[in-house]
């Protein structure tokens, strides 16, 4: 390291190897502390003093962001969401210098858009995440329809940040649109796949987004309850369970899950009934 320099190439390697079986051996805060410094090096080499081509900086910048994703994972292993939301960030930002140095328009990285705004959540900036995942909506719905199956899970996880911001109705009209338009989809899939049987009699319709559809029913009961409707949360579940037991085996964790929640939502929805009977 001392004759090569500590940002050369084989010395950042064997510099993140050393750091990786730091963190693998339970000293995650030396690990952290070294992956944040080989960052720093690594971007120093972008200042206006070293002559790269565009090229060599979009190469420099791809290393840091892999840096970046090994440092998000062992804030994450330390429990420091805050920072891992911070490193999301700062993986925009890398993003973004790439692209102009590619002279690329549009915006970010969707995935990266979209993870980024699920640890900002996490680290407790849920309306932070609210005002991202609306953007990854609107962009995804622009482009493909309502109805486009890539976006279902971006429409759930925005449902999710709407309600744990405090917008509980939101949350339940985002869900309730977005149960609709899973069930229109599957009921259209299901008579495809009756249509196309006869060319093979061994042939079995299956749903694929059956697991899909059973959350977001599941996550509506649970903000139709928040948002201070728990009979409307008992009816949810109870429909939800009969599915579930018709289709499920009984030993599926769905099911404990599933009947755990209508348990609580049917205690509430007592407790609320004799409370205005008093």
């Amino acid at each position: 390291a001392d004759r090569l320099g500590a940002r050369h190439e084989s010395v950042t390697k064997l510099r993140g190897r050393i750091a990786r079986l730091r963190a693998e051996s339970g000293d995650l805060a030396s690990a952290i502390t070294e992956y944040r410094r080989m960052i720093d090096d690594q971007l120093a080499l972008l200042k206006p003093e070293y002559e790269l081509i565009p090229s060599q900086r979009v190469r420099l910048v791809a290393e840091v962001t892999e840096l970046r994703y090994r440092l998000a994972q062992w804030l994450e292993e330390a429990g420091d969401l805050p920072g891992v939301a911070s490193v999301y960030h700062d993986m925009l930002a890398d993003d973004r210098y790439t692209a102009a140095v590619d002279g690329r328009t549009g915006p970010p990285d969707f995935t990266l858009r979209r993870t980024a705004a699920e640890w900002q959540g996490k680290a407790g900036d849920a309306a932070g995440a609210v005002v991202v995942y609306r953007q990854l909506v609107d962009e995804q719905v622009r482009m493909f329809g309502p109805e486009y199956p890539g976006a279902f899970d971006t429409r759930f996880r925005f449902g999710h940040w709407l309600g744990e911001s405090g917008d509980t109705r939101g949350a339940v009209t985002v869900l309730t649109n977005l149960l609709s338009d899973q069930l229109r989809l599957e009921s259209r899939e299901t008579a495809r796949d009756s249509r196309n049987t006869w060319s093979n009699p061994y042939a079995v319709a299956t749903d694929t987004n059956r697991s899909e559809i059973f959350r977001t029913r599941a996550a509506l009961a649970h903000w139709r309850g928040r948002s201070g409707d728990p009979r409307g949360a008992v009816a949810l579940l109870s429909d939800l369970l009969n599915e579930q037991l018709r289709v499920l085996r009984p030993d599926h964790p769905d099911l404990a899950t599933t009947q755990q929640a209508l348990t609580y939502w049917r205690q509430h929805s007592r407790s609320r009934r004799w409370l205005r009977g008093r």
